[in-house]
């Protein structure tokens, strides 16, 4: 059980988007660790906590932190769709693409369940 040449294309396009969103959390994730280690440096100059974390910096920090866990969720998500979409295709069933991936089959039925719900849209 083959997937189609569109449906194909649709798992390789699901695959680069999350290659670029990593690539882009990647560069969030550095800007970050900058932030973090100015932090400490600042801490170090004996600057107080509420200095170091207080005002619009420490928001940014915060806010670039949760920007990436965010991003990498939402990629998570998708790559496991993708992941799933080809192999349910190549005739995997569920509990199989579950003992494959280390999660519970019912994870995968909620994934699958998701999926129709997107094409359905």
């Amino acid at each position: 059980m083959a997937l189609t040449e569109a449906a194909e294309e649709q798992v390789l396009e699901v695959f680069e988007d999350v290659a670029s969103d990593l690539e882009g959390a990647a560069d969030e994730t550095r800007k970050a660790a900058r932030g973090v280690r100015r932090a400490v440096a600042e801490r170090g100059r004996g600057e107080p906590w509420e200095q170091v974390v207080g005002g619009p910096s420490g928001r940014e920090l915060l806010g670039r932190v949760a920007g990436v866990a965010s991003r990498l969720s939402a990629a998570t998500v998708r790559l496991r769709q993708g992941i799933v979409r080809g192999l349910l295709s190549e005739g995997l069933g569920v509990r199989r693409i579950a003992e494959f991936l280390g999660v519970s089959h019912q994870r995968i039925s909620r994934v699958v369940k998701d999926m129709n719900g997107e094409e359905e849209q």
